[in-house]
């Protein structure tokens, strides 16, 4: 949530440099264009994962094809639906496996054995009274 809210205000910003009394006007844009973009993580924009299309903007308007996204069976549409979830989930495995590999380099894993000595730092604000 807080790289969506950063998303924003950066795309708001951009937007609405020289009037910033008027943001909320741009939102909807705003909103609308972070909606249409292909994301890293999920190599695909939020419109096409919830909807299995991409959203329709003027240009796409020009020449009006009917293809296989767009007019389908509910079994057909059920079918790329879930195929297309299941890119998404693989993707967000794959970035998953490498943010973790980032973050956990230079670490090393430490086990401890019963009867290991360790040392435990308890505040009081963690733990309740009783």
């Amino acid at each position: 949530m807080e790289v969506v809210n950063r998303t924003l205000s950066s795309l708001l910003r951009a937007i609405i440099s020289k009037n910033l009394k008027s943001w909320d006007t741009c939102l909807p844009i705003v909103l609308f264009a972070y909606n249409r973009s292909m994301h890293g993580a999920i190599k695909f924009s939020p419109f096409e994962v919830m909807y299995g299309f991409n959203s329709c903007v003027p240009i796409d308007l020009v020449s009006i094809l009917i293809n296989e996204r767009t007019s389908m069976d509910g079994v057909k549409k059920e079918e790329m639906m879930k195929k297309l979830h299941e890119q998404v989930r693989s993707h967000i495995e794959e970035k998953t496996t490498k943010y973790t590999k980032h973050a956990n380099k230079g670490r090393k894993m430490v086990r401890f054995e019963p009867r290991d000595l360790v040392w435990i730092h308890l505040s009081q604000g963690r733990f309740p009274s009783k």
